[in-house]
């Protein structure tokens, strides 16, 4: 199976931050999913060996996307074309800060295991996390 995410809209269209995504079995013949509404950027999409787990800004401030603050997302699927966002447990991820992202997820001996960048006045805070609940 292959996955290819995008975003919807121009440029210039409050749209372009409403993620889209398309699976193939293969890699010729394409069908678009339903992913959760926008605001949200989607970037790294990982196989678990049970579901696919994208990591995603979501983009909080409604009247202008384009602008801050961000916040941390990450969103599951069992096939590829419908997916659902994940519900961040602070015992997991740690607590909500503004503009806080995901940057990488990799899956290790069975295991997850991810870091979220949080910033803070000077600099990023890396926190890792392992196997976010209902992921594998």
């Amino acid at each position: 199976m292959s996955l290819a995410v995008g975003r919807a809209g121009s440029p210039d269209d409050a749209a372009r931050f409403q993620p889209r995504v398309w699976s193939s079995p293969d890699g010729i013949t394409w069908t678009e999913g339903a992913f959760p509404s926008g605001p949200v950027d989607v970037g790294e999409i990982i196989w678990t060996g049970s579901s696919f787990l994208a990591l995603g800004v979501r983009r909080l401030n409604a009247a202008d996307p384009g602008s801050g603050p961000f916040g941390a997302a990450l969103f599951r699927s069992a096939d590829g074309a419908a997916w659902e966002e994940v519900p961040l447990d602070p015992a997991v991820f740690g607590e909500p800060a503004p503009d806080d992202y995901f940057t990488d997820i990799v899956e290790l001996a069975g295991r997850l295991v991810g870091v979220k960048a949080v910033p803070n006045a000077e600099t990023r805070e890396l926190r890792m996390f392992e196997e976010p609940p209902g992921c594998m």
